[in-house]
């Protein structure tokens, strides 16, 4: 029988080669410092992340979390006390050679807040492409997988900018899981769920939102304050000036035209 094959070589060859891709493994930058005294002086002595939940350390729920969503390679970064997280990290699971999850510990008692822990990410080029951003202290067991294939989906859509993808969970102003200083209002387009403003409203009763958000979206805008922020994003890998004052209140930037910032509602 005569190959399916011509000269041109569009054989099953070819047709592999146009099949897509898989993504490349998950990576995740988990910051075990929360650059804050909320659980002072608990925390003096001993790290907010090592702090115990039934028996088991809150870092520990993390990396969980982190692998049941299919990280393959977490990178730890540790400030303060960590010699002590170092060390937990180093006795527990997720250093033995058998671990789904990779983790690399990464010190230094330079980091003063998110924002130098990821200027070190990206000056030490560790992730290569899309990876979860989050803290050391988040328990969750929720999935994700919506919101990653949304994220990856934008990115092709999107090629010339950096892509943030933030996870809200619906929850009433007056629910028990509110927290006051995580309260938050968000102006969203209606249509593509980009983040179009962003304010923390711990001690403010007042918002002021730009006028030129109402002017320059023809599909509306919703303006929610129904959201909890999960504390979970998903970042694009190239150098962007992600919103800080989200994670830290002593770094105020702004949203740019170079970095688009879209919401996901997970249930």
């Amino acid at each position: 029988k005569r190959s399916g094959a011509g000269p041109g070589g569009s054989g099953g060859g070819g047709a592999r080669g146009a099949e897509e891709e898989p993504p490349p493994p998950l990576q995740a930058v988990l910051v075990a410092d929360s650059f804050d005294r909320r659980f002072f002086p608990i925390s003096k002595d001993q790290p907010r992340v090592l702090l115990p939940l039934a028996n088991v350390a809150l870092i520990d729920y993390t990396l969980e979390f982190l692998t049941a969503t299919g990280v393959q390679e977490t990178f730890v970064f540790c400030c303060w006390k960590a010699a002590q997280i170092k060390e937990h990290l180093l006795k527990s699971k997720w250093c033995r050679p058998t671990s789904l999850n990779v983790v690399r510990i990464i010190t230094s008692e330079l980091y003063r807040s998110l924002g130098d822990v990821l200027r070190d990410v990206d000056a030490k080029a560790l992730v290569r492409s899309d990876f979860l951003l989050v803290y050391g202290d988040v328990i969750s067991n929720i999935n994700i997988t919506r919101a990653l294939e949304e994220h990856r989906l934008r990115r092709k859509l999107e090629k010339n900018v950096s892509v943030m993808t933030m996870i809200f969970k619906e929850s009433s102003p007056s629910h028990p899981t509110r927290c006051h200083e995580d309260n938050v209002v968000v102006a969203v387009d209606s249509t593509t769920n980009r983040v179009l403003h962003f304010q923390k409203t711990q001690g403010l009763r007042r918002f002021a939102f730009p006028l030129s958000l109402f002017q320059g979206s023809s599909d509306g805008v919703e303006v929610r304050y129904d959201l909890l922020d999960c504390h979970i994003s998903i970042c694009s890998p190239q150098p962007t000036p992600l919103p800080f004052h989200r994670w830290h209140n002593s770094l105020q930037t702004t949203l740019t035209t170079k970095l688009e910032m879209t919401l996901c509602e997970v249930s």
